[in-house]
């Protein structure tokens, strides 16, 4: 998305996402088992992210906000 639309801002590529119908969460997980013989990583990694959007229940009107910090 972000390299057809080089000069966009953050608030302008979640909506061109979305109207493209791209999904914009993630999920992952993994398992050890005793065939993997130990750890198969050396570290692991942690991250959140958050957004803040304003949505009109009686217009559908949505308002992504980007100057949360």
């Amino acid at each position: 998305m972000k390299q057809a639309h080089p000069t966009a801002n953050w608030p302008t590529l979640c909506g061109l996402a979305v109207a493209g119908g791209l999904c914009l969460s993630s999920v992952g997980h993994f398992a050890l088992t005793s065939e993997a013989g130990g750890f198969p990583f050396t570290y692991f990694v942690y991250a959140a992210a958050c957004s803040e959007v304003e949505l009109d229940v009686l217009t559908g009107e949505v308002s992504l906000h980007d100057d949360v910090q």
